[in-house]
């Protein structure tokens, strides 16, 4: 992200976080998302010149958005948001990686989504019933 696109990404990330903790998960939400969106549209940019940070980005904004859909007990929506950052990382290792820097950057991500889906579902075993493509 350019520097502008990252500070907006850091101050809707940190904003979300309040509105979070004051208990305004549907404002927390739509901080996210458009923290999710600014990060993704910068994500091909980034990923060339700082992988890890490209992917945390992404990851963090996609994790937030599902922390909140869990404060509101929309698990199905949470689940559907865990699918959709594996499926994004998934797309993105399967393009052409040009160095190891990037891969392991994206396995690590992977790594990382596979343990929070893994903690939701141990949480929430009701999801156990639900097909996962994860």
């Amino acid at each position: 992200m350019g520097q502008t696109m990252t500070n907006e990404w850091k101050t809707l990330t940190r904003d979300a976080q309040q509105a979070y903790r004051s208990c305004r998960f549907g404002d927390a939400i739509k901080m996210n998302i458009l923290a999710l969106k600014l990060s993704t549209r910068a994500f091909e940019h980034n990923f060339k010149s700082q992988p890890e940070k490209a992917i945390a980005s992404v990851i963090i904004s996609y994790l937030n958005i599902i922390d909140g859909y869990v404060a509101e007990n929309e698990l199905t929506i949470a689940k559907n948001f865990f699918e959709d950052l594996y499926y994004f990382l998934e797309r993105s290792l399967n393009r052409t990686i040009k160095n190891d820097e990037q891969s392991t950057a994206l396995l690590n991500g992977l790594r990382k989504t596979y343990t929070e889906w893994a903690l939701f579902k141990q949480n929430n075993p009701d999801l156990l019933m639900m097909p996962s493509y994860i």
